[in-house]
This record gives structure tokens, C-alpha cells and sequence, in this order.
């Protein structure tokens, strides 16, 4: 059988064909791949994003925290000062008071000879009484003043206190104090006196030394 001779035009145009399909199909696959490219760079950029997003969530909830957890801590601290102030003036006041104790047992083991010739209670509720008048500034009763405030007089009135005045405060306020022990009562001029206060009857004045001349 004689072999079928083909024209080397058809060969040259199949050959065009398969070349043509070829670069069809490997450009479809180029577009393909800068696609899938592209939408993968989209991907990236978009989780980039978040993750930049969370970080910065995370720094502020940090810084939140952070502030928060300042913020407790000196509220912490200023209550634990208050409570050590507290425990701490509670000792003071008890060792002032028991140190005024030991100073009047003392005293009255000084006088007791003395006390023991006026054989009077009256005297002895009076003597106890001007003792209390000196002591009264570092017992429990006297919590709500500074002891270094007082000032002792003994008349007309016991003390006079300028509350805050140790405590370098700005305002002051002064108080006109009488001590009493068991039934004793207010004298009359000592009526005045409170009368005068309340009423505000109470003047401040500087006298110069020239005035004296």
C-alpha cells in the first residue's frame, strides 16, 4: 500500500493551530495565576489589618488595666493609711492615758501624807479634780483635739484649745473648755462666759506696747 502523501501546507497550518491553542491556554493560566495572586494579596492585607486592629485593642486594654490597677492600688494605699493612722492614734491616746495615770498615782503617793492630814473628801474630789484638769488633755476624752492645741488656764475656764493649730491647718477653730468631775456644776460667772460665746460676744485684740507708755 502506497503511503498518503500530505501537503506540508496542512502540516504548517495544524502545527500554527496547536502553537495558537498552546498560547491560549498558557495565557488563560498566567491570568489565572495573577488572579488568584491578587485576591491572595487582598487576603494578606485584610488580616494584616485586623491583626494591626487587635494589637491596638490589646495596647489599649492594656493601658486600661494598667490605669485601673493604679488607680486600686492607691485607693488601697490611702485606705491602709487611714486604718495604720487609726490603730496607731488609739496607742497614742491609750499610752497618754496611761501615762496620765501613772503621773497622778505618783502624785498622789507624793501627797499622800498631806492628803491623808486634810482628811476631806471634799478636798481630795477637788485636789483629783485639778489634777484631771491637767491630765484631761492626754486622756481618751480629749480624742477629737490634739493635746498640743490645749492651752491650761484653770480660770474661769480650764483650757482653751485653737484646734488645728499644730496641725498647721488653714482655718482653726478655738474652743473654751471646763473640765467636771462627778456632780459638779457650772459656776455662774462660767454661765457668762458660755453665754458671751454663743452669742458671739468674743473680739480679737492686739495691744502694742506703746499703748502702755
Amino acid at each position: 500500500m502506497e503511503g498518503v502523501s500530505v501537503p506540508i501546507a496542512y502540516i504548517i497550518f495544524a502545527a500554527l493551530i496547536v502553537i495558537i491553542v498552546f498560547v491560549i491556554m498558557l495565557n488563560s493560566s498566567r491570568a489565572y495565576v495573577l488572579k488568584r495572586q491578587t485576591e491572595f494579596e487582598n487576603e494578606k492585607s485584610k488580616i494584616l489589618l485586623q491583626l494591626a486592629e487587635l494589637q491596638a485593642a490589646n495596647t489599649k486594654l492594656l493601658f486600661e488595666t494598667k490605669a485601673t490597677a493604679q488607680d486600686l492600688a492607691a485607693k488601697q494605699f490611702d485606705e491602709w493609711k487611714v486604718k495604720e493612722w487609726e490603730v496607731y492614734k488609739k496607742k497614742a491616746d491609750k499610752s497618754a492615758e496611761e501615762l496620765g495615770k501613772l503621773v497622778a498615782q505618783k502624785w498622789i503617793l507624793e501627797n499622800e501624807a498631806q492628803i491623808r492630814k486634810e482628811n476631806s473628801k471634799k478636798t481630795i474630789a477637788i485636789t483629783m479634780g485639778k489634777m484631771t484638769e491637767h491630765l484631761i488633755p492626754f486622756s481618751e476624752q480629749f480624742r477629737d483635739f490634739n493635746s498640743k492645741d490645749a492651752r491650761f488656764m484653770g480660770s474661769p475656764v480650764d483650757l482653751i484649745v485653737f484646734d488645728g493649730l499644730s496641725d498647721d491647718k488653714p482655718e482653726i477653730t478655738v474652743y473654751f473648755i471646763e473640765v467636771k468631775t462627778g456632780n459638779s456644776a457650772v459656776t455662774p460667772m462660767q454661765r457668762k462666759i458660755g453665754r458671751a460665746i454663743d452669742e458671739g460676744r468674743v473680739k480679737w485684740k492686739v495691744i502694742r506696747r506703746e499703748e502702755f507708755q
